[in-house]
């Protein structure tokens, strides 16, 4: 009787192994494996209830930080940035240029190259901020304006002391500075020479005060 139990026992366990599971059977019926969160492959993309599993599409490529602030600067702020770098590193160019050339030149050589260095200064000190006060109607914002607006007051009096400069130079029959120090025509040389210097330093520190007043476009 022993023997025969043990078969019966032995051909349950080949019957056994030749049936699937029920964890099996219910991924190949279409359900979810218990425990393992994922639908069965051959369920033709639905879920464990039956419904149709719509594919979700890739989430969009998040822009890098500087991609992202390049395209935030509005155009407009771009070019005043470059208007400002312009207005300032020209006014230091010419007041450290100008320097250098009275100290290693004649002084009525050293008059013509300084000379034609603020000729070409005038234009940037008087375009600049008028460019700029264009760009600002749109924001109108108080400070700035009142800042464009004294640096085009002082361009236009260096414009003009320049000038009177000038003509004193070419109605001068001798060079100024072979003139006596208390002559009248040299004083006066040297006073407007001087109320120039100060109308230069004074544009650099409008430029500079633009450059300062302009918001950050990462605040």
């Amino acid at each position: 009787m022993a023997e025969i139990e043990e078969g019966a026992g032995q051909n349950e366990q080949i019957e056994g192994l030749g049936q699937p599971s029920e964890p099996e059977a219910a991924a190949t019926d279409g359900g979810a494996v218990p425990g393992s969160g994922k639908a069965g492959d051959f369920a033709g993309f639905e879920n464990g209830a039956g419904e149709p599993v719509v594919p979700q599409p890739p989430p969009p490529a998040t822009p890098s930080t500087a991609a992202a602030t390049v395209a935030a600067v509005p155009r407009s702020l771009f070019l005043a940035r470059i208007v400002q770098a312009l207005w300032f590193g020209s006014g230091v160019f010419v007041m450290f240029a100008a320097l250098a050339v009275f100290r290693a030149l004649s002084p009525v050589d050293a008059a013509d190259a300084v000379g034609a260095m603020l000729t070409r200064w005038h234009y940037i000190a008087l375009l600049a901020p008028a460019l700029l006060t264009l760009i600002e109607f749109r924001r109108a914002r108080t400070r700035m304006v009142m800042i464009l607006f004294v640096a085009i007051l002082l361009a236009a009096l260096e414009g003009f002391s320049d000038l009177r400069i000038r003509r004193m130079r070419e109605e001068s029959p001798v060079a100024i500075s072979s003139l006596d120090r208390n002559d009248p025509v040299r004083r006066r040389f040297g006073a407007l020479h001087g109320f120039s210097s100060i109308l230069l330093v004074a544009q650099i520190a409008a430029a500079a005060a633009a450059i300062a007043a302009e918001p950050d476009p990462d605040v």
